[in-house]
Order: C-alpha cells, then structure tokens, then sequence
C-alpha cells in the first residue's frame, strides 16, 4: 500500500514539476527512485491562497537567503541582506542527457538536510517550491557532486551541485527554512 501512495506522489510531483509537453517524453521512474529511502519530512508552512511573496518572505525566521542565477551557474549568499559568500555550481543540463532537465525558476525553502553520498556528494538539502498558495516538497535540493569538472556548466538533472566542501559549509551554515530563490 505504502509504495502505491509513494508512486501516486511521485506522479503527482513529477508532473508539477516537469510538466509533459507534446516535444518532452515524460521522466522515467528510475530517475528519483534513490529518495525512496529518504526520512519523512516534517510539515510544511502553509501560506494563505491570496498571499503574496512578499508575505512568504515574512515567513522564514533565517537571517540568510540564497540567490541561484541559473544564466551563469552562479550562487549567492545572503545573511542580513549582506552577501557573504558566492559559489559556482551546476544547474539543469538541456543537453547532456537523453531529454532536457532544467532547474525550474522560482522560490523555494529548504526542508530538509540529509547525508548523502555517491553522485550526491556528503550531504542533499531538500528544498520546498512556493506554488503560489504553499510550499510543495520536491525532489530537488542542494547538494555535493561526483563531477567536480563540470561546476559552472549546466549538468544536473534540475538540481543545483556544488563543490563538496562548499555543500558541507551550506549544511552547517544555512538553518531548515532558509529561503532560496532561482532566476535567470
């Protein structure tokens, strides 16, 4: 029973996601299978249907923010408005695998801070995206990778890598609830 909720929830994030279109094949299932084994997450804050982002900013108690220009793979980080540390990382790839990935614009909160390992690197911050009405867990997060030669290019499946020692710094810096914003 477990695993038919489990499918019908990845079906459901896949699609607000990654919408299919006529020119996209639709993802494979084997793509998140890996989060299967990942712990429960803790509820998340739901925000009023007319509000605003502004009113989502009031929500998170963490003086830091995270800025993710997908354009140039750049990574900016905030305490008090102040940025106090920019990192190059990698985004979703439209080119280097079968189908596109994009790393989908917008603004998230982090979850979640798991350890990881293999082509995640030591540890994956999950991230929530903001919908308009609440934030929405995902399967997309920071974290460290196993192709430290392709930061600065777009190479992920839609999630934002980074140099392993830079992901551990984040996991210790950035407290659950750290607002992060992804543009162009």
């Amino acid at each position: 029973m477990s695993s038919l909720i489990f499918s019908l929830a990845l079906s459901i994030l896949r699609f607000l996601l990654f919408p299919v279109s006529p020119s996209l094949p639709a993802i494979s299932a084997g793509v998140y299978d890996c989060f299967r084994s990942l712990p429960q997450q803790t509820s998340l804050v739901q925000v009023g249907i007319n509000s605003t982002i502004p009113s989502v900013l009031a929500a998170s108690d963490s003086s830091y923010r995270v800025e993710v220009d997908i354009s140039d793979n750049r990574e900016y980080i905030y305490e008090d408005d102040r940025l106090i540390k920019e990192n190059v990382v990698s985004t979703g790839s439209a080119t280097r695998f079968e189908i596109p990935y994009h790393t989908p614009l917008g603004l998230w909160k982090l979850i979640s801070k798991e350890s990881a390992g293999g082509v995640y690197g030591p540890y994956f911050l999950r991230l929530a995206k903001w919908n308009g009405s609440s934030f929405v867990t995902t399967a997309i997060g920071l974290h460290g990778t196993n192709e430290p030669e392709l930061l600065g290019h777009p190479a992920s499946h839609g999630c934002i890598r980074h140099d392993n020692r830079v992901i551990t710094e984040l996991y210790e810096l950035l407290p659950l609830e750290t607002l992060i914003e992804t543009r162009e």
